[in-house]
């Protein structure tokens, strides 16, 4: 069989990005991968666009060495209505159908509300794959929730960037008074915070909200390669 009717193309979205040299590095671990032709990374849509030998490597595969790197490559969940089933035997069969799928991470078919909720990884289906593995069984189905769901991303994007706003806010007044004393002793004030309290201040302005950095850092250790959070 001729290879290049082998190779396949997916976008992968990924988290934990923070400058170009995490970019770099994520190219350059999927270059390594066996299978894999060329891999562009896209920082500030945080989309890792690849083309592959789907016999040399999987999207499993693409995304592991992703997270092995150092970052997160989300699943996605949808929510599937679906028509005819009668018993827990059309449960069932709804649910191997979709499990047999390659990517779908788990299925859970409710049989009161014929609803279906399928998580699966990105760039391997989409929802209408999953769609049709349902009619195939023959029963009917439309997607409720997923990729109907224009405002999704949107949404995401507005809760990630109000996680990152609290962390700054509270970092921000926990630093406060430990900047204070500084500015104090410089103007020839002798003020200086009790070293358990300051410990106490520093403490989750060091470990909750730089915690991000220390994981990117470990990622780029682990991955033998440098970045700007070492």
């Amino acid at each position: 069989m001729d290879k290049q009717t082998e190779m396949k193309s997916i976008s992968l979205p990924v988290e934990g990005m923070t400058c170009a040299t995490c970019a770099g590095r994520i190219e350059k671990v999927l270059s390594k991968q066996d299978g894999v032709s060329e891999a562009v990374v896209n920082l500030a849509m945080e989309q890792a666009d690849v083309t592959y030998d789907s016999e040399s490597i999987d999207v499993a595969g693409i995304s592991e060495a992703i997270r092995k790197a150092g970052f997160k490559v989300p699943d996605q969940s949808v929510e599937i209505a679906i028509e005819g089933m009668t018993c827990a035997s059309c449960v069932g069969r709804v649910e191997k159908a979709l499990g047999a799928l390659d990517g779908v991470v788990s299925a859970l078919v409710n049989l009161g509300s014929e609803r279906a909720t399928v998580t699966f990884r990105p760039g391997s289906m989409g929802a209408a794959d999953l769609v049709a593995a349902i009619i195939k069984t023959g029963y009917g189905a439309k997607i409720v929730t997923g990729e109907q769901d224009d405002g999704k991303e949107e949404q995401e994007l507005a809760r990630r960037s109000r996680a990152d706003l609290t962390v700054f806010a509270v970092a921000s007044i926990l630093t406060v008074p430990l900047v204070a004393q500084m500015i104090a002793e410089v103007l020839g004030f002798d003020w200086t915070i009790s070293p358990l309290v300051q410990l106490a201040l520093a403490t989750p302005v060091q470990f909750w909200a730089g915690a991000r950095f220390y994981r990117a850092a470990w990622g780029a250790l682990r991955a033998f390669s440098g970045n700007m959070d070492l």
